[in-house]
């Protein structure tokens, strides 16, 4: 028998057979078929091309065998045969189109679109993030020269990168959007051009001057004048759009640029809670002298820190505490009934420029009873009535033409006569005489406990770890309190055998002593404000006591960042803003057209039948862009992306001309298959 008649030599369910499809290899001179499988031969009769071989198998639509007996095997025979004669061209044009959904390409364009509008929230959250980090989450940050370097580093890293996605996203949104533009409006060859390379801005900086209706003839446009034959609302529409794209795309970046001016570095001020140790006044005794009962110097010692605060200003209790280096010494404050004064901590180191104000403070009120005088003897003491009934004669060490005399009482054993914290000053206003000191027309005489509370906290001031409620140079003593008490009175010595007072009497018309006749109120404040000052001048400059902190150092050349975040949110929501409109504006219009990618190989096929019109000239092949566009089959015609839809139902992508489109009139592509 023949080897292209002979049967099957091994059956079909042979391995051998089954590890790779059949090769079919035929002649024109015989229609038998050899198949081979690496390197075994099986013959069988040759059959057309309803797949059956020999009678004895054939293929089925996915590659199997079948026999010819099966109802598999007939069922698909009678299908291809009627696809064959009623559609013999459908197999090819399911080869060669393309099926455009509308929904599917928005999808598509919302998920490029929105990714990149992502990209952008993730670096502007970065560069936040970063800015937080480095400023402190619960306070300022020291940064060292190394620290700053590599914030620099990486600030200018995220800002390029938010740059550098902002740009590319605008410029991948012109990409899609161009082939809405090229399928909505007839325009000239070389505007086609210009449009398709709109991701690049000097293309849309040339678009706008050939736009631009009063740049005609002028040197910024040559020779060119492609709008001549166009719609005339067309150039000005460009023109506008155009302009804004420009301005969207250089102010974005202005704006990326913008933000490294609202993080500037300035001197960290090392928290003198924080670090080594800190001074605070010494509230134990008013100078370094005082031993055990001997405090006649820091009697002195406080009327001179009183006298020295005497020009230092006033505050009202409830003004914010004022800068100290605009102010003559340490701030008081005035509240009704009393005056305050709030304690500041400071560096041994430097306390006049290193400073903090505490969260310590203390009081000083003073109470005053007027007499009426019934005999003034000057210096040989007043008889004062006390009651209807009942007189007191009081002695006055020494007098003067309308000056006022401040005497300190002191009891036994130089204890205080009013209270532990307390000092009894008696104050008498001598009537003038001559010059000025007449305006004091009468004398006065009072009574006054002035009075030092304990020092208290309140909020507005920093705290301490390291101070205790019991540490007496810290809160001070009721002796510290009493001499304060008097502090405008005490001299320091006893005077003339008195023992039981120390006396000030004050020159005329001088702050302690007015060229006018006094109330009640007015020596109160003054007794008032001598104490509390007093108090303000030893903590500015008297004696110190240091409170140990850590063994840590704070490096006075580091810096902190001071972030503006308002300013920094308002350019990150301007870039968001930006972006994300420009992503509406693109789902909302690109999506008319089959959006074609950015090969070159798909825009020169998508161009072919505009060069078609050039099909014949000579050297075609070496011509520029520019002398395609101007030569004289191309310069004046109009064109559009655009699709022809043929008799038989088909749309065919191409580039129409205006004048012989016979086409559709749709604004949006339908869905379906496209080819070319």
């Amino acid at each position: 028998m023949s080897r292209s008649s002979s049967p099957i030599s091994r059956p079909l369910s042979s391995p051998q057979l089954l590890l790779s499809p059949p090769i079919l290899q035929s002649s024109p001179q015989s229609p038998d078929v050899t198949l081979r499988r690496h390197g075994s031969i099986i013959s069988s009769t040759f059959v057309p091309s309803s797949a059956s071989l020999d009678g004895n198998f054939s293929y089925d639509r996915d590659g199997a065998f079948s026999t010819p007996t099966t109802p598999a095997f007939r069922a698909e025979m009678d299908r291809r045969d009627e696809e064959a004669l009623l559609n013999p061209g459908h197999s090819h044009r399911r080869q060669s189109a393309k099926h455009y959904e509308q929904m599917d390409s928005w999808v598509r364009l919302a998920k490029v679109g929105t990714i990149k509008f992502l990209m952008t929230v993730f670096f502007g959250g970065s560069l936040c993030l970063c800015l937080r980090s480095w400023e402190g989450f619960h306070g300022s940050i020291p940064l060292s020269k190394y620290e700053v370097r590599i914030f620099n580093a990486l600030t200018i890293a995220l800002s390029i990168c938010l740059g550098l996605n902002l740009l590319t996203s605008l410029k991948r949104y012109a990409v899609f959007l161009r082939w809405a533009i090229l399928t909505k409006y007839w325009v000239p060859v070389e505007v086609f051009d210009l449009i398709l390379g709109i991701d690049e801005l000097t293309n849309v900086t040339k678009l706008l001057v050939l736009a631009t209706p009063a740049l005609d003839n002028k040197w910024l446009l040559g020779r060119s004048q492609p709008w001549r034959n166009s719609h005339p609302g067309y150039r000005q529409r460009f023109a506008i759009v155009c302009l804004i794209w420009l301005l969207i795309n250089i102010g974005s970046q202005v704006l990326v640029a913008s933000l490294s001016l609202f993080w500037p570095t300035e001197p960290y001020i090392c928290p003198l809670t924080k670090y080594g140790s800190v001074a605070v006044a010494d509230l134990s005794k008013w100078d370094v002298e005082e031993e055990g009962d001997h405090i006649y110097s820091s009697r002195e010692a406080a009327w001179r820190f009183g006298l020295e605060a005497q020009s230092w200003s006033n505050f009202s209790a409830d003004a914010p505490s004022p800068e100290l280096s605009q102010l003559p010494g340490t701030p008081i404050y005035k509240g009704d009934g009393y005056f305050e004064y709030r304690f500041f901590y400071r560096n041994p180191d430097r306390p006049w420029s290193d400073y903090l104000q505490s969260n310590r403070n203390i009081k000083a009120r003073t109470r005053c009873k007027e007499y009426d005088i019934l005999h003034d003897g000057g210096a040989g003491g007043l008889t004062l009535g006390v009651s209807k009934k009942e007189t007191r004669f009081v002695s006055i060490p020494k007098s003067g033409s309308g000056m006022i005399l401040w005497q300190a009482m002191i009891g036994r054993n130089g204890n205080s006569t009013c209270g532990a914290r307390c000092t009894q000053i008696l104050v008498y206003q001598a009537r003038g005489k001559d010059g000025s000191a007449k305006n004091v027309n009468k004398s006065s005489f009072w009574d006054c406990d002035s009075q030092v509370d304990q020092v208290t906290t309140f909020s507005a001031g920093a705290s301490h770890p390291g101070i205790k409620p019991s540490d007496t140079f810290i809160y001070g003593t009721d002796r510290f309190a009493m001499l304060a008490a008097g502090a405008i009175a005490w001299t320091g010595y006893a005077e003339s055998n008195w023992t039981d007072r120390q006396y000030r009497l004050n020159t005329q018309d001088s702050p302690w002593s007015p060229a006018r006749v006094l109330n009640t109120t007015e020596v109160e404040e003054m007794i008032m404000r001598f104490s509390i000052g007093a108090i303000a001048a030893f903590d500015d400059h008297g004696l110190r006591y240091n409170i140990f902190i850590n063994n840590r150092t704070c490096d006075q050349t580091s810096q902190k960042l001071e972030v503006k975040w308002k300013y920094i949110w308002i350019i990150l929501g301007s870039i968001g803003a930006i972006q994300f409109s420009a992503l509406c504006y693109l789902l909302i219009r690109a999506n008319k057209s089959i959006v074609r990618d950015s090969s070159y190989f798909s825009v020169a096929m998508l161009l072919r039948p505009v060069l078609e019109f050039i099909d014949d000239v000579p050297g075609r092949m070496a011509m520029t862009g520019t002398e395609i566009k101007n030569h004289p089959r191309l310069r004046d015609k109009n064109i559009r992306y655009d699709y022809n839809e043929k008799d038989d139902g088909t749309k065919q992508v191409t580039i129409c001309v205006e004048g012989e489109f016979r086409g559709h009139v749709k604004k949006r592509w339908p869905s379906g298959d496209y080819g070319g």
